[in-house]
């Protein structure tokens, strides 16, 4: 396995050595990352931070610890446009890695900087199929620098035929707008005292709420408990909103 080819997706050689090890070793702390990846401890993990913010790695502490695990290598491919015969080859060489690295399954994850956060919407169209049902509430005006991609997502969304019910703030008067003239779009709007400080997300069993900081983070839990409790909330709240 070449791990050069990585090099096209501008990744440095710590990045690439953590990412790989992170892949064969699943869910474990920066200590045994760096030890598999034959780096320091201080550089391996400045390596992760930075794997974290391009959305390749995620983190999420147990126990007073913080453990690292590597997204599906498929990202790759997604995040980085590269989509030649060698970076194929060699992401289903680390899917495989990955799959042989599997333990337990982590329950919460957590994704930071805009990767991050497109990783997770990218989880999005891996999870849903056809005539899925996504819901959103709490949903604000993204950031400028997150527009484009959003709009791009939202259309790839609806080629899929996965259908949208999204509640808005109604301070997000520029989505508002675009949201209406979406396909397999429902919207609803609620007042500025139903006003949350994050976007929650449901879909299949994954919740992912999203704080739009100015580095913004997403939490994103896998229990099929946990999401069908929001999906009652959101069924109270869109009683509640009014049509946009």
């Amino acid at each position: 396995m070449d791990a050069g080819i990585l090099e096209s997706t501008g990744l440095s050689p710590s990045e690439i050595a953590a990412y790989i090890a992170a892949v064969e070793l699943g869910s474990t702390v920066a200590s045994l990352i760096a030890r598999k990846a034959n780096l320091n401890r201080s550089n391996c993990y400045e390596a992760l931070k930075r794997l974290i913010s391009k959305g390749l790695v995620t983190s999420v502490n147990k126990n007073r610890k913080t453990f690292f695990e590597a997204v599906d290598p498929k990202l790759l491919l997604v995040l980085h446009k590269e989509k030649g015969e060698n970076l194929s080859k060699f992401v289903s060489e680390l899917i495989i890695k990955k799959e042989l690295a599997k333990q337990d399954e982590q329950k919460a994850t957590i994704f930071e900087d805009y990767d991050g956060i497109k990783a997770v919407f990218e989880d999005i169209l891996k999870v849903l199929k056809k005539d899925s049902e996504y819901l959103v509430f709490g949903a604000v005006d993204v950031p400028k620098v997150f527009e484009r991609y959003i709009i791009h997502w939202t259309m790839r969304r609806a080629k899929v035929g996965i259908r949208l019910k999204i509640i808005y703030h109604e301070e997000a008067k520029s989505f508002i707008q675009q949201t209406k003239k979406l396909p397999l779009t429902e919207m609803k709007v609620l007042p500025k005292s139903y006003v949350t400080p994050a976007a929650v997300n449901i879909y299949g069993n994954k919740t992912a709420t999203i704080v739009w900081t100015e580095k913004p983070i997403a939490f994103v839990v896998k229990s099929k408990e946990y999401s069908d409790s929001f999906r009652n909330y959101f069924n109270l709240l869109w009683k509640i909103a009014k049509p946009a």
